[in-house]
């Protein structure tokens, strides 16, 4: 026979992981939210501090639920909002990518044009090896 302790204890448990789960799920939704800056960011930010103080007074304190979401972080949790976070600024990071290709060209022609620059001092220091 399962006692009244045990039922209120997997109650308890079954609430906290379903906390944890929300609060994961609302950080991967501030996490796609994130490259549109602080305005994305708010849209979800009430949400997660409701469930995150929810999920503190039901887990004994902030300490042991930021160890609890720690852990969850460490998982497959972390790796889908790292994979969220990636995709919302790829195309920042894409931009950012041409720009540095644009500055490497430009630095190449630069570089071609003081080789130039630089032989056509030396022809001019030199008039026997201008012909």
């Amino acid at each position: 026979m399962v006692s009244t302790y045990d039922t209120t204890r997997n109650r308890k448990s079954r609430a906290q992981s379903g906390l944890n789960n929300a609060i994961l799920l609302e950080t991967g939704r501030l996490a796609s939210d994130a490259s549109y800056g602080f305005n994305g960011i708010a849209n979800n930010l009430s949400q997660l501090v409701s469930l995150f103080q929810s999920f503190a007074r039901t887990n004994g304190g902030v300490i042991a639920s930021l160890k609890t979401l720690g852990k969850s972080m460490m998982g497959t949790g972390g790796v889908l909002i790292a994979i969220q976070l990636f995709i919302s600024f790829l195309p920042k990071l894409e931009k950012l990518f041409k720009k540095i290709e644009n500055i490497q060209k430009k630095h190449a022609i630069s570089k071609e044009n003081l080789i130039e620059l630089n032989t056509m001092i030396e022809r001019f220091k030199n008039p026997k090896s201008r012909l």
